[in-house]
């Protein structure tokens, strides 16, 4: 048993990971308060700004690149890839489009249509790429399974996931 010096609480040593630099070799906060912490730090403006310059460098950018490239050339990964493309190419094809239009500035990102709280687009017809409702988290996930139960109802959908 260890003690977390985050949350304070006694738990077994495999909740830990381990680290290199602990003086036994595994770290102080167990695993959960550390993704916690890096969830609140990656929030911040500073955190979100070191992820990024991360990101952007060279090496991490091609070691990515290779586990995608490597993935891909497996028989699971093929498979997984051309019916991803295939199924889902319409919406694929409508969130680049929004996501390409917001980069130019073309549109701009808005509030959430009902409540005013920070929003992602919503394509009621992934047909019309730049006609899309601004939906918090939270109502998004609601007009789909709105949509869903609808489609259910009217026997056109099988199951009602979305």
């Amino acid at each position: 048993m260890k003690k977390c010096t985050r949350c304070g609480l006694n738990k077994p040593v495999s909740d830990f990971g381990r680290h290199k630099s602990g003086k036994d070799g595994i770290r102080s906060r167990c695993k959960q308060c550390e993704v916690k912490a890096n969830r609140e730090y990656r929030s911040t403006a500073k955190g979100r700004e070191r992820l990024m310059e991360y990101r952007n460098q060279d090496h991490v950018r091609e070691s990515a690149r290779r586990s995608y490239d490597k993935w891909v050339r497996t028989d699971h990964g093929r498979r997984t890839k051309s019916a991803v493309e295939s199924r889902y190419s319409d919406k694929r094809y409508a969130r680049n489009v929004v996501a390409h239009a917001l980069r130019v500035g073309l549109i701009d990102r808005q509030p959430c249509f009902i409540c005013g709280e920070k929003a992602q687009a919503h394509h009621p017809d992934y047909s019309r790429p730049l006609d899309v409702t601004w939906l918090c988290p939270e109502h998004h996930k609601a007009a789909h399974r709105a949509a869903a139960e609808i489609l259910h109802a009217a026997g056109e959908r099988e199951t009602l996931r979305f």
